[in-house]
């Protein structure tokens, strides 16, 4: 080995230098450091702690690109069996819905009006909307045969006796004295059940 001659102060400068990197590789840290900065002036340096923390960070980075993708098909089969679990609960209600409107005596039109307002309005439950329709729609009043002179083209009695007398001369053959004590006696009991 041949032997060249340094003056002490370049050798002093040297030593402390060599010192310097020497604590700096001691820490971790530091040791990676001094690898970037080595890569930086030469590209093709060895830097083994360099090396492997990419190594690692490439295994890491797939295994959450893993990760995420099992995540991410695990969420869509939950989103999937809630929405099929929430849809099989709709179609259930609306069966019910569609059931208890038949046994109310709805026909199948009537249904049908009631399932367009349901679509039209929002509405989820077929009761509401029935019950909407009823009252926008209210059923006629039954009118008594009273409410116009009854179905007696013929002149009526005008009375009650004369009525008790028409009656009991024909024996119960005028048919319009039978008449209106038929509707007299039915108007009595619709009275008497609303009372």
């Amino acid at each position: 080995m041949a032997t060249i001659e340094i003056d002490e102060g370049e050798f002093a400068n040297l030593r402390r230098i060599r010192e310097t990197v020497a604590k700096i590789a001691a820490v971790p840290e530091g040791k990676k450091l001094m690898q970037k900065a080595h890569k930086l002036v030469d590209p093709n340096a060895v830097t083994p702690d360099l090396d492997e923390d990419e190594k690692k960070i490439a295994a890491q980075t797939e295994w959450q690109k893993k990760f995420e993708d099992l995540q991410s098909k695990i969420d869509a089969k939950d989103a999937e069996r809630e929405k099929n679990e929430k849809l099989a609960s709709l179609n259930s209600k609306m069966e019910s819905g569609r059931r208890a409107l038949r046994d109310a005596g709805w026909t199948k039109e009537g249904i049908e009006g009631v399932e367009k307002l349901m679509e039209d309005k929002g509405i989820l439950d077929h009761e509401i909307a029935a019950a909407f329709i009823e009252k926008q729609n209210p059923p006629q009043e039954v009118m008594s045969p009273r409410a116009f002179g009854g179905f007696n083209f013929v002149e009526q009695p005008k009375d009650e006796d004369a009525f008790l007398k028409a009656l009991l001369d024909s024996k119960g053959d005028d048919d319009n004295a039978v008449l209106r004590a038929a509707v007299d006696a039915v108007s009595d009991l619709r009275g008497a059940a609303r009372r």
